[in-house]
Formats: structure tokens, C-alpha cells, sequence
């Protein structure tokens, strides 16, 4: 089964590759505040971030990441890990 990461590690990255200019950002259709980065991190592994800014600094941050399916899921049950950042306070589930 998956294991939750500490989401501080990709909080740091992805605040340096935005910094360095190597990530886009694009604004969200419903609160223009709250921005979105989609990306594929490994072959197969679909990867959307979704960060609040203030100024060039993340502040708030999120990560979706493609799981593999655990044991006695649905089949048909997409499988997700969701780590995040708020203000220092780590959250996530899987």
C-alpha cells in the first residue's frame, strides 16, 4: 500500500522550480487566488498541484498523485494520494 510522503519535501521543490522559472502556473476558472500545475513526475504517474501564493512564496500547497489500487478496492475506483501544506500543518489521506 502507498505510504504518505512528507509533503514538506515537495513544497520546497516546487517552490525553487517556480523561483527558477522551470514550472507554469495557470490560474483557476473559479478563483483566479488559487493556481494549478499538472505534470507527469515518472513514466505513467499523472501529478496536478494546486498552490495559493503571496507574491513568488507558496503558501498553501497541495499534490494529487496516482496510487496504485489497494487491496479490496473497486476496480473501478480511481486511487489517489493527496498530500498538502497549510500553513506549516501537514494534512493528506490516501
Amino acid at each position: 500500500m502507498a505510504s504518505m510522503t512528507d509533503p514538506t519535501d515537495g513544497m520546497v521543490s516546487f517552490q525553487q522550480a517556480l523561483l527558477n522559472g522551470e514550472i507554469d502556473l495557470r490560474p483557476g476558472e473559479l478563483d483566479p487566488n488559487l493556481f494549478v500545475h499538472a505534470d507527469n513526475p515518472a513514466p505513467g504517474v499523472a501529478r496536478i498541484t494546486y498552490v495559493r501564493l503571496d507574491r513568488q512564496t507558496v503558501k498553501p500547497f497541495a499534490s494529487i498523485v496516482a496510487t496504485e489500487r489497494m487491496e479490496g478496492c473497486s476496480p473501478s475506483a480511481p486511487m489517489r494520494q493527496i498530500e498538502g501544506l497549510h500553513e506549516g500543518r501537514i494534512s493528506g489521506s490516501s
